[in-house]
Parts: structure tokens; C-alpha cells; sequence
């Protein structure tokens, strides 16, 4: 029995460890993501530039991030209140992809015009302090409904 005790005793003090660090780094991409979520709310918009990694801009064309927010506020108007329902951390140490951490967190989120989730995904590199929004995501049936009415325009349309 003390066999087990002793070899079980270093594993769990890892384990305990690991999950302050992990604890806390949701904690600090809790806090950033809450800042971008309050300048929202106070200011409207979507946020400085800045507070979104050099990852997201990498992948995200100007234009087309212009139209998802035209969209969204279209939908749904200027965001009211929100609330933390979930979240998920990963860290990742890839050769041939991004690496560090990445904090998930599903927000309940109250609208002029409604209620939906938005998804942001935190990411701070290895070798930074810093999280910044590498994904933000927005469901809610108002934004599927004029995502519908657009497809369904298109697809109505005669061809020339």
C-alpha cells in the first residue's frame, strides 16, 4: 500500500500543479476577453485592433471581417449584457503549426434584438505574456435567418 501511495503521490502533485497553471491561464484569458467584451458594451463596436493576434489578421481579410460585423450588427444590434457559460483550454506545442495556449470561451450573449453565443478563442504564443482573440464566432437564428434570406436570394436569382 505505501508502494502506491509514494509512486501516486509525485503524479498527483504534477497533476495539482498543472492545473493552477491552467486555472490560471483561463483566468487571464478570462480577464482579456472580458475587457474586449465590456469595451463593447460601453463603446459598441467590435473591439480595438489590437486586441485580436496577428493570427487572426493573418487569416482574416479586412473586407470580409467588415462584412461579418455589418452582418451581426444588422441581426442583432449592439450588444447589452453577457455572461460566461463554458470554457476549454488547450496547450499545444506544434513543429509545424501554432503553438501555446488556447482558451475557449462560450459567452451568453443579450442583444438589442435578441440573445445569441459568441465563441472567442484566446491564443498567447509560447514566449508571450499577452492573450489576444485568435477566433470569435456569433450564433443566434437572427444572424442564421438573414444568412438564410441572402442564400436564398442568390439562389433565386435569374441567370443572365
Amino acid at each position: 500500500m505505501k508502494k502506491i501511495l509514494i509512486y501516486s503521490l509525485p503524479g498527483f502533485l504534477s497533476l495539482l500543479f498543472m492545473g493552477c497553471g491552467m486555472a490560471g491561464d483561463k483566468k487571464y484569458a478570462e480577464v482579456a476577453a472580458e475587457a474586449f467584451l465590456k469595451e463593447r458594451l460601453e463603446q459598441g463596436g467590435y473591439g480595438s485592433k489590437d486586441q485580436y493576434s496577428d493570427i487572426f489578421w493573418e487569416n482574416t481579410k479586412e473586407e470580409k471581417w467588415e462584412g461579418i460585423k455589418k452582418l451581426v450588427s444588422k441581426a442583432m444590434g449592439q450588444i447589452k449584457g453577457y455572461s460566461l457559460n463554458t470554457w476549454n483550454i488547450e496547450k499545444k506545442a506544434n513543429t509545424d503549426g501554432v503553438s501555446g495556449t488556447f482558451v475557449t470561451l462560450l459567452y451568453d450573449v443579450e442583444y438589442e434584438r435578441g440573445k445569441g453565443q459568441e465563441t472567442i478563442t484566446m491564443h498567447r504564443g509560447l514566449g508571450f505574456e499577452e492573450f489576444k482573440i485568435l477566433g470569435l464566432n456569433f450564433t443566434s437564428d437572427e444572424i442564421q435567418k438573414l444568412i438564410d434570406e441572402g442564400v436564398e436570394k442568390v439562389v433565386n436569382e435569374k441567370s443572365e
